[in-house]
């Protein structure tokens, strides 16, 4: 039902039968099931390219060339060289404060619901463009996020019709069945409709399923809610 791995596939299930559990609680279960399906979000520090000094300047400096213009040509490249790996350098040093936000000191899993919960409050307040922006300024993988939010939702839709179907079960094991006032009922639906009294309960039964699973549905794929 679940189009994960196994292990994945059991978490969500026991999360989406537990109802005890409060629906923000499921919802963070199916954000770290999305997150732990696809690849790291977060950029390793070998995309982002290392910069170091660069020995160039000097090595046009001891240029063996008789030619004016050549070296000025060779420490104009030079320097050019230099000025890149200082940005690299810069943007490497960058890279690491950004990233060291990210990361839960106590769990890599807290670290990839953090990243989730922050993309998908910029979606849902600022939009789609502005969740490109933000995994670019954060050093995120755009791809692997926007993949995050479609598996997330496919997830949680699964995960919303098996939450009404528990619920439905508990409220079915929980309601103390009165036989005296089911008869009147039965006595009353025979009377005064078009449904017999099973075809009036399946469909009742249906509709408040559809609408359990809607609204379970709407709070999985909305913003996450803080930790707690």
């Amino acid at each position: 039902q679940f189009p994960v791995r196994a292990r994945l596939a059991k978490l969500l299930a026991v999360g989406a039968c537990d109802t005890a559990q409060g629906i923000e609680r499921l919802g963070h279960v199916v954000a770290v099931a999305a997150a732990l399906s696809l690849q790291e979000p977060f950029m390793h520090m070998q995309v982002i390219e290392e910069g170091r000094g660069s020995s160039a300047v000097q090595k046009a400096d001891n240029a063996d060339s008789d030619e004016e213009e050549d070296r000025a040509a060779a420490k104009a490249a030079a320097e050019e060289a230099s000025r890149q790996d200082e940005e690299k350098r810069l943007l490497r040093e960058r890279a690491l404060r950004v990233l060291s936000k990210w990361k839960d000191r106590d769990s890599d899993v807290l670290s990839l619901l953090v990243a989730a919960g922050a993309y998908a409050h910029t979606i849902a307040f600022d939009g789609q463009r502005a969740a490109d922006q933000f995994c670019r300024d954060h050093f995120l993988h755009g791809k692997t996020m926007r993949e995050q939010v479609q598996l997330r939702h496919q997830l949680a839709a699964a995960a919303a019709a098996m939450r009404a179907g528990a619920e439905e079960l508990e409220d079915a094991t929980a309601y103390d069945v009165d036989s005296d006032h089911e008869e009147d009922e039965a006595e009353n639906i025979g009377e005064s409709g078009d449904l017999d009294e099973d075809e009036l309960a399946v469909a009742t039964a249906v509709v408040d399923d559809k609408a359990r699973m809607r609204t379970v549905m709407a709070r999985l794929r909305g913003p996450l809610p803080p930790l707690k």
